[in-house]
C-alpha cells in the first residue's frame, strides 16, 4: 500500500504550468483507491465554490489569478480532504486590507459551516477578535499569554502582547471585523 501524506503544500501547485483542477490531486489519506480525473475535477469544483471562486478557474494558469484568488485556491485545496483541523499559517500576511478582511470572513464562514477547527498562526493580532475565541501569544517559542480573546485584548499582560497590539493599526471597534466571537 502506498504511503499517503495528509500534508498539503498549498503553493506547490500554484507554481509552473499546473491548472486549478490539480488542487485535489493528492490522494485522500482515508481512501486507498485514487479518485478518477472526473472525481478530482468534481471535488476541486466543489472546493472552489466553497471559497467563493468560479469553477472557470480550474482551467486558468496560476499567473492569471490575483493574490486574493491564490489564497482562496490554497484554502480550497486544504478543504478537499475534509479535514477536522485546518492550520492556517499567516493566511492574510501578504494581502491588502480588503483581501485580508475577505479571507478572514471566508475562514470564519468555513469554520462555522464545515465544523472544521482552525489554528491560525499570525502576527496580525488586531485581526483576531472577529475570528478567534482564544489567543495564545508566543515570544521566542514560549507561550507568554493564552487567554480568551476578549480578555487578552482588554488587558494584555505581557510586554510582547502589548507590542504586537500596538504594531498594527487596529480596526474600528464599531466595524464588523472587530466583533468578538461569543
Amino acid at each position: 500500500m502506498a504511503e499517503h501524506s495528509a500534508q498539503y503544500r498549498a503553493h506547490e501547485e500554484l507554481e509552473g504550468h499546473h491548472r486549478r483542477h490539480r488542487i485535489s490531486r493528492e490522494p485522500d489519506p482515508r481512501n486507498v483507491a485514487e479518485p478518477s480525473e472526473a472525481e478530482r475535477r468534481a471535488r476541486a469544483s466543489k472546493a472552489l465554490e466553497m471559497v467563493g471562486l468560479d469553477v472557470g478557474l480550474l482551467d486558468r494558469l496560476p499567473g492569471r489569478i490575483s493574490g486574493g484568488q491564490r489564497q482562496r485556491v490554497a484554502i480550497a485545496r486544504a478543504l478537499v480532504p475534509e479535514p477536522k483541523l485546518l492550520i492556517c499559517d499567516e493566511p492574510v500576511s501578504a494581502l491588502d486590507a480588503a483581501n485580508r478582511a475577505a479571507i478572514l470572513r471566508l475562514l470564519r464562514r468555513l469554520r462555522d459551516e464545515t465544523e472544521t477547527s482552525m489554528v491560525v498562526i499570525s502576527h496580525d493580532l488586531p485581526s483576531m477578535p472577529g475570528f478567534a475565541d482564544r489567543v495564545a501569544v508566543l515570544c521566542e517559542g514560549v507561550v507568554v499569554e493564552d487567554r480568551p480573546t476578549r480578555e487578552l485584548f482588554a488587558d494584555p499582560r505581557h510586554p510582547y502582547t502589548r507590542l504586537l497590539l500596538g504594531a498594527a493599526p487596529a480596526p474600528s471597534p464599531t466595524s464588523q471585523e472587530f466583533q468578538y466571537v461569543t
